[in-house]
């Protein structure tokens, strides 16, 4: 999950590993705030893979999105697009449990 959410962030432009861990914290709303031991070998595995491209600029590690990355958010974007009136069924139950 966290390597397909950086891909996509990426495909809003380049990134720097903190900037990933502060969105998903954001967006999170402060429950899960991921540190460096979980974000960097993720951000690691995509460039091995060639999903993600690897900089330096000025002493900090900056990740671009590649084509083989682009087209692995597409096909995961389509998948979860597929499959949305699932995860809308299943918010029900959840939202039913902690109420």
């Amino acid at each position: 999950m966290v390597g397909t959410y950086a891909l996509y962030m990426m495909s809003r432009g380049p990134i720097y590993g903190g900037e990933l861990t502060q969105r998903i914290d954001d967006v999170t709303r402060g429950s899960w705030r991921p540190g460096a031991g979980a974000i960097y070998p993720i951000l690691s595995g995509l460039v091995r893979r060639g999903e993600a491209r690897l900089e330096v600029r000025d002493g900090r590690k900056v990740y671009s999105l590649t084509a083989r990355g682009a087209a692995r958010l597409k096909e995961v974007r389509s998948r979860i697009r597929e499959r949305g009136g699932r995860f809308a069924e299943l918010r029900g139950l959840i939202l039913d449990m902690v109420e």
